[in-house]
């Protein structure tokens, strides 16, 4: 069995266009993108791996790992991060919340809910590595890999991927020409053809993109070919706006306040009068408390002034004329 050592990747001719023709170029553009990105992908993370970091074995602090191949010099930087699931941290508070209301539970002290608030935070909070890959003159490498601001190369002949996570400066090269390929490829077909597609449904529906209809949906046929597009709503909330509105510890010039529950045990904040009617506030011994219902509600409010939706085109090839063709 012959083993395949060289693969050809073959850029195709520039054609955006709704036909046949048209949607051919774009799937030839799509597989061809996907080899490039494949091999960058391997390349890229094969020099995060000379680190010998891992989410799971990270460093206590930012870490530079240098690397050379052949003339070809440059270093990985790696640091800890984390994340914080806001969602998470929402859905907790407002369980808990939830409960302490249906146990008859009628206020709760500040620093107690700040206190909880925050070790939610840490329960939702994942450790994450940052890997950021710099080269030292990466103008010559690329002018040593015969990149420039023309089309690339109509064809260009790659080794089998996987043979990428060996490196050395000729799979260092092929990385910086696959991206090439990849950008040419989405600039000047994928995202054109997209766009296309997109601007032709909305000019047979009689929209513009600033008005999308949530239930507005079309079928483009060219020729053998037909695409189904459709508006799609999605409902996206801001919880870290939420819930840093309420317990930021940092002061904000526009308000001059750190968040609002956090303001009323803050030393720094003096003007809480109306924070105070908000919350409904209780001077107790062991110091301030919120009423529940108005904790609640405060967070309704600002769900709903965080919640946007979003109304998008998004397009499908619908193989049904190709089908009915075939039949004929």
């Amino acid at each position: 069995m012959d083993v395949i050592s060289q693969i050809a990747l073959r850029v195709p001719e520039t054609l955006v266009e709704i036909s046949e023709r048209g949607l051919a170029t774009l799937k030839q553009a799509e597989q061809q993108r996907g080899f490039a990105r494949s091999i960058h992908s391997t390349v890229t993370n094969s020099l995060k791996e000379l680190t010998g970091y891992s989410k799971e074995n990270r460093p206590e602090e930012m870490i530079r790992t240098p690397f050379k191949f052949g003339d070809i010099s440059g270093r990985v930087e790696s640091k800890p991060t984390s994340s914080v699931s806001y969602k998470t941290v929402f859905s907790e508070l407002s369980n808990y919340i939830q409960h302490e209301q249906q146990s008859g539970t009628k206020i709760i002290n500040v620093e107690l809910l700040v206190k909880s608030f925050y070790e939610l935070v840490g329960d939702s909070t994942n450790p994450t590595l940052e890997q950021k890959i710099y080269f030292d003159n990466e103008g010559e490498i690329l002018t040593e890999a015969g990149i420039s601001e023309e089309s690339p190369e109509v064809t260009t002949f790659y080794t089998e991927t996987s043979n990428y996570s060996n490196l050395n400066k000729g799979t260092i090269l092929d990385r910086f020409k696959a991206k090439r390929i990849d950008d040419h490829l989405s600039k000047e077909i994928i995202k054109p053809f997209d766009k296309l597609v997109k601007e032709t449904a909305l000019d047979m529906l009689g929209l513009d993109s600033d008005d999308l209809q949530e239930t507005a949906r079309t079928t483009i046929s060219r020729e053998n070919r037909a695409f189904d597009v459709k508006v799609i709503s999605r409902e996206t909330i801001g919880y870290s706006k939420i819930l840093k509105e309420l317990f930021n510890t940092s002061i904000t010039r526009a308000t001059k306040r750190s968040g609002e529950i956090y303001s009323l045990i803050d030393s720094r904040v003096e003007d809480i009068g109306d924070l105070v009617e908000r919350f409904n506030v209780k001077n107790r011994m062991q110091g301030k408390y919120v009423s529940l219902e108005k904790l609640s509600q405060r967070m309704d409010e600002l769900t709903i002034e965080n919640t946007k939706t979003q109304n998008r085109l998004e397009w499908n090839y619908n193989p049904v004329l190709e089908f009915a063709a075939i039949a004929e």
